[in-house]
């Protein structure tokens, strides 16, 4: 067994990337799915809120 040809080097940085990449998908999900159940606010109803301030 030729260990030099078997063996891969692990990348942290293509590792990271990947989590970063699933995490945003995660995010897209959960926000597709308040979409989908109506649980979220109209942009203008938040900036309405934000002036009131």
């Amino acid at each position: 067994m030729n260990l030099s040809t078997n063996v891969k080097p692990i990348s942290y940085l293509a590792d990271e990337v990947y989590e970063k990449a699933l995490s945003l998908f995660n995010i897209l999900a959960l926000g597709q799915n308040q979409i989908e159940t109506g649980l979220f606010r109209s942009a203008g109803d938040v900036f309405a809120d934000l002036d009131k301030d």
